[in-house]
């Protein structure tokens, strides 16, 4: 994460930027599913919410052989992850 991305707010949290918040999130997912010996060769950050100005990314889940997967909010995200991970 570089120094530009990184905003700090007034109770010393950092606040991701939104769309490396949404790369890494989808990152995590990946890593968890992988360890689980799960493939999702389109997981990745919806590109239209990406670009949206107000609503927060998604993750778009893709597409499984012929079933649409769908798009989850990155809090849905990271539980999947844990779920995936025991619980961790």
């Amino acid at each position: 994460m570089n120094a530009n991305s990184e905003n700090p707010s007034p109770n010393g949290v950092t606040i991701m930027d939104p769309i490396e918040e949404v790369e890494t999130v989808t990152a995590e997912l990946q890593a968890a599913l992988t360890r689980a010996g799960i493939v999702l060769p389109s997981l990745c950050p919806d590109p239209v919410s990406c670009a949206h100005q107000v609503m927060n990314p998604l993750v778009e889940l893709g597409r499984c052989n012929l079933v649409e997967l769908g798009r989850c909010n990155m809090e849905t995200a990271r539980l999947l992850a844990r779920a995936l991970d025991g619980g961790r």
